[in-house]
């Protein structure tokens, strides 16, 4: 899969790339690039563009320009926000590679006395 990052300066696409490629390690065939030419971005699987949620992203004429470079050059986007593990989480959603949600841990009773689960199974035998 070869995954595009684009977006205006200070949206955070390095720090993604960087997350992304740790999450995606093991995985065969990743390819991330960070800032590729909107007419380039046709040959990727996947492009995300950066949000402007950022503190310091108000580039909103870059952001702009951008997001019709991309239109223009006929490449569908996808684009993300939040910070931290949050915009992870949104990037790997986006992607259609989050992680497996764990199994609720099942609460198991015990006996307060003797702690054996099947001690109870015991009682009810005649």
């Amino acid at each position: 899969m070869r995954i595009a990052l684009v977006g205006a300066p200070a949206t955070g696409k390095t720090t993604l790339a960087r997350e992304l490629a740790g999450a995606l390690r093991g995985r065969a065939g990743i390819v991330i690039e960070d800032s590729p030419a909107p007419d380039r971005c046709r040959a990727f699987d996947s492009t995300l563009l950066m949000g402007l949620d950022l503190p310091g992203a108000g580039h909103e004429a870059e952001d702009a320009r951008l997001r019709q470079s991309l239109q223009q050059a006929g490449v569908a986007w996808q684009v993300v926000y939040g910070s931290g593990p949050n915009r992870l989480r949104a990037a790997l959603a986006a992607l259609g590679a989050a992680p497996r949600e764990e199994a609720p841990v099942r609460w198991t009773w015990n006996c307060e006395r003797c702690g054996d689960a099947d001690c109870e199974h015991r009682l009810f035998k005649l």
